[in-house]
């Protein structure tokens, strides 16, 4: 049987972060998620499938399952996502004009 791996690694640090039960997984919001800095684009989505999970009641499921084919592994120091108007390499700096 196939073993999600990334998802039992992103379940073993929300454990570690204090999230323990299915009630406390699912009642994350957006700011406790942001705490806990994931950078990683394919983590976040793992976070997001395991989250649908818990409140579908199908934790087993999920982490029996295999790993999104289509998903390319991507290393953790991978912090910028595609598309992201807030990511860094496509912003350009303002001109160095002092306002008198």
């Amino acid at each position: 049987m196939a073993k999600n791996t990334r998802g039992l690694r992103i379940l073993t640090r929300l454990i570690d972060a204090g999230y323990g039960t299915e009630k406390a997984i699912a009642g994350m919001t957006l700011d406790d998620i942001i705490a806990l800095e994931i950078v990683n684009k394919n983590d976040m989505a793992t976070l997001n499938q395991l989250i649908k999970s818990v409140k579908a009641n199908r934790v087993v499921t999920f982490l029996a399952s295999e790993p999104d084919p289509e998903r390319k592994d991507v290393s953790s120091q991978d912090t910028a996502l595609e598309g992201d108007e807030n990511n860094e390499a496509t912003q350009t700096n303002p001109p160095n004009n002092p306002v008198c």
